[in-house]
């Protein structure tokens, strides 16, 4: 008879065991508790230790999950939590619309009567992606050459001309670039009112600078060629997809 009431009382308490539930609530804390009711905005449960106790009113909304007895587990508010990440996901993939580009460059003047010119000059480039493989805009750049010829005068530059960007944005699209005529050079008595027509081909690596090379010619200057490379850091970087 004893061992009976003994075998009987593990049974009962594995039963209680079984049959008791958890609440999680958002704030981390466990209830050990017996459920009663469950709706759409609140739950009424009764403290497991304490059955016969009053019975407790909880919001939904404070509610991060219920654990069955039965194993069976009830997630509140994913729904929400899961678009709140898809909204921060769309804000950190923010689209490259424009390209702005602060550039240096450095070059050789060569003309067929033996003088040949040392310059530099600095620029902006803009463009504005039309697709995410086109970009269209322009560029300016100002300058300042030294010859060396006998009076070793120095010559000014100023020029701007068409800026274009070929391939995928995100990645590392070329750049083209033409001056058809558009500026003007002046220093010596051979420069003045001088119109460049100039040929940039370059390409941008990785989202971080930049590197173009040029040439210019002088078409009213017999003949007179300009080779040059530029470096350029873009001001206006963007996150990858």
């Amino acid at each position: 008879m004893k061992k009976q009431l003994i075998l009987f009382a593990i049974c009962l308490t594995s039963f209680c065991v079984s049959a008791q539930d958890i609440i999680v609530t958002k704030d981390a804390q466990k209830i050990d508790a017996k459920i009663l009711e469950v709706s759409e905005t609140e739950i009424r449960y009764k403290e497991f230790d304490n059955l016969d106790g009053p019975t407790f009113v909880l919001s939904t909304d404070k509610l991060s999950s219920i654990i069955y007895s039965k194993d069976k587990v009830i997630l509140y508010n994913k729904p929400i939590e899961q678009e709140v990440v898809a909204s921060t996901g769309s804000q950190s993939k923010e689209e490259r619309t424009s390209f702005v580009g602060a550039v240096g460059t450095t070059g050789v003047g060569i003309r067929l009567d033996d003088d040949i010119s040392v310059n530099a000059k600095y620029g902006m480039d803009f463009a504005w992606y039309t697709s995410d493989k086109f970009a269209i805009g322009f560029y300016f750049a100002f300058g300042m050459g030294i010859g060396s010829n006998v009076s070793r005068e120095i010559s000014w530059d100023l020029r701007a001309g068409l800026l274009m960007l070929f391939g995928n944005k995100e990645e590392s699209p070329f750049l083209f670039g033409i001056t058809p005529g558009i500026g003007f050079a002046w220093g010596s008595e051979d420069y003045i009112g001088l119109t460049p027509i100039e040929f940039r081909l370059g390409r941008i690596i990785n989202n971080s600078m930049y590197i173009s090379f040029n040439l210019c010619t002088y078409p009213w200057l017999d003949v007179c060629f300009e080779p040059s490379i530029s470096f350029g850091f873009p001001l206006d970087k963007k996150q990858k997809k």
